[in-house]
């Protein structure tokens, strides 16, 4: 639309400049009769050919902008959040022998449920065991002897 503008604009032009050299060569006499409509016409084309080029310029822009906006940007990972039904798993000891004071010691846990945690929950508690054995060792360690 720009282009063709332009192309009405520049032909505007040329008559413009027949009109004014080669015409009063050949004895053109001015009137105010033609020449009022001729610069009519000619401001109407210049004018309609400027706001036509304003408009495709602004359109064009817009299309950029509203194609740069709409481009995929990279995804930042996205964090799910699921319901994870609770469930108390069924834990079974088997007694490996009586304490001193007649309490059973457990020496192995086996969990018994049906998701894949099961191996998982069992390493915890483990650790959890032993944990709470250290704690229980260095507790022991700290305390201060009668020496007499």
């Amino acid at each position: 639309m720009a282009g063709a503008s332009l192309v009405s604009m520049f032909a505007t032009f040329r008559i413009d400049h027949i009109v004014h050299h080669d015409l009063y060569n050949y004895g053109l006499q001015f009137s105010t009769q033609w020449a009022i409509p001729y610069w009519t016409m000619a401001a109407i084309v210049f004018s309609m050919g400027w706001l036509i080029i304003l408009t495709s310029i602004a359109f064009e822009l817009h299309l950029v902008m509203h194609r740069r906006h709409k481009l995929p940007e990279p995804e930042a990972p996205s964090v799910r959040q699921e319901q994870v039904q609770n469930e108390t798993p069924r834990i079974e000891a088997k007694p490996s022998g009586k304490s001193e004071e007649g309490e059973v010691k457990t020496t192995a846990l086996a969990v018994k449920t049906d998701d894949g945690l099961s191996e998982f929950r069992a390493i915890l508690q483990e650790i959890s065991q032993m944990t709470q054995a250290t704690v229980a060792r260095q507790k022991a360690d700290d305390k201060p002897t009668d020496e007499k």
